[in-house]
């Protein structure tokens, strides 16, 4: 379980609004929403920040996903530090939805610099100092590394992500997943493995057809199903087995994956990443023998 802020940037274009909107969808669609599961809430912030969502508002992912696409822009200057302390003092708040045995976990979606920088520096360290995890997601070339840093939790390759353009926000999202779930302490029974004295089954006929299905990205299962169909039936879950599988266990190929920071999730490093940092940038299958799973870990 956790209650998740979103703190969304909403100073800038229209469009870019839209498509960090777009990435709060793409991020709880397949989270367990609910009032004893996750509870997620939405601030939008430009010159003053505004509730639009809170913690105890919604019970199940549809519902907030059709909410979202309601939330209008409102421009204007970029006052993150305010912003960050109405997500301290008012989102993450008993009165609305704020559970105090449950993680809380902010999510600051940004593109620009705030326009009080040592300000939002002292107001990020007073909402870490009362338990709140802060990652920060930083769009296009206008963010200040430092100043993304200055707010999330260290340490910083887990915390802190980037990208170069709002096209490219959905390819951190298995990372900043799978970091949620590492930063969240373990609430899952340790794994039995199933004790059978049935027969060996016959030839199952439900397979990958390929062996390295995980140097492709989850999306392809959605967005190439004529692909997934042919070479990835059982992984993207088109066929199923005959007989229950034991899923892998979820683990890094590599022991220092943190040692490279997530910044080697996304982008031209995710083949490399898939294969060796499997855990660590969140690219586990559910059913993955391990707390950190991405949708199970909450």
């Amino acid at each position: 379980m956790a209650d998740i802020v979103f703190l969304v940037d909403s100073s800038g274009r229209k469009e870019n609004f839209r498509l960090l909107l777009s990435f709060v969808k793409s991020f709880i669609k397949n989270l367990d929403v609910g009032q004893d599961q996750i509870r997620v809430g939405v601030e939008k912030f430009s010159n003053r920040p505004y509730t639009e969502i809170s913690l105890n508002r919604y019970n199940n992912s549809e519902e907030l996903t059709k909410r979202i696409n309601r939330i209008e822009p409102r421009r204007g200057g970029r006052d993150t530090a305010a912003a960050i302390t109405y997500m301290e003092s008012t989102m993450f708040k008993t009165a609305n939805g704020d559970r105090p045995e449950v993680p809380n976990i902010a999510i600051i979606l940004i593109d620009g610099k705030s326009n009080r920088p040592e300000e939002t520096r002292l107001a990020a360290e007073r909402a870490r100092n009362h338990g709140i995890v802060i990652f920060t997601v930083g769009v296009g070339n206008k963010t200040f590394r430092a100043e993304l840093a200055d707010m999330a939790s260290d340490p910083d390759n887990r915390h802190v992500l980037t990208v170069t353009d709002f096209t490219k926000l959905n390819t951190v999202i298995p990372a900043l997943q799978g970091q949620i779930c590492l930063a969240i302490p373990a609430t899952l029974p340790p794994y039995v493995a199933p004790v059978t004295t049935t027969p060996t089954p016959p030839p199952d006929t439900c397979k990958d057809q390929i062996f390295n299905y995980r140097a492709y990205a989850q999306s392809m299962c959605t967005f190439n199903k004529a692909f997934a169909a042919t070479n990835c039936a059982k992984s993207c879950g088109i066929c199923s087995p005959s007989a229950p599988t034991v899923a892998p266990p979820c683990v890094d190929k590599i022991p220092d994956c943190p040692r490279y920071g997530v910044k080697i999730c996304p982008g031209s490093s995710m083949q490399w990443a898939r294969e060796n940092c499997w855990r660590f940038c969140g690219y586990c299958s559910p059913g993955s023998q391990a707390v950190g799973v991405v949708n199970k870990c909450f």
